[in-house]
């Protein structure tokens, strides 16, 4: 009895505990751009993450998205590969060619409202992520922001 009972109090605070997640897309587009590649647009920066992530510098994100993806280093909006291709900040040389500066890509842009329902309150956030890929190598770029609580039911609504 003890057992069910302690089993049956756990089941409880936990779905009290528990939350409901969903999502859904409310942009999702491709564009092409012509992004520069030279030491000025291209460097392996730890500005924005702490870590040295090697990004790149691309001027179409000023009007393909929603979100300011710059960071605080004054170089425009930019996406980044991570920390795996910075080597003592050194930039890969795959990316830049001094006879073949320029680069044509498709930029994806996906906006996504998620939804969060957990005691009883309704948490809304959009995420903006920007994939592409350059010369070989895939580069991301995410922003976020909190929108902040609506009604339970508007937000169950939202579900249909």
């Amino acid at each position: 009895m003890k057992k069910s009972m302690l089993f049956f109090s756990l089941f409880l605070s936990f779905q009290a505990s528990s939350s409901e997640r969903f999502s859904r897309i409310l942009l999702d587009e491709t564009h092409q751009s012509a992004v520069t590649l030279n030491t000025e647009t291209v460097r392996c920066s730890a500005v924005g993450y702490g870590f040295p992530e090697l990004k790149v510098t691309l001027e179409s994100l000023k009007w393909a998205t929603i979100f300011d993806h710059s960071n605080q280093d004054g170089l425009g909006p930019c996406i980044t590969a991570g920390t795996m291709l910075c080597e003592d900040f050194t930039v890969p040389d795959v990316l830049i060619d001094s006879q073949n500066e320029t680069e044509n890509i498709a930029v994806r842009v996906t906006l996504t409202e998620s939804f969060t329902i957990s005691d009883q309150k309704c948490f809304r956030s959009l995420d903006e992520d920007v994939t592409t890929t350059i010369r070989g190598i895939p580069f991301t770029h995410r922003r976020s922001a909190f929108l902040g609580e609506l009604n339970v039911d508007e937000c169950k609504s939202l579900i249909k």
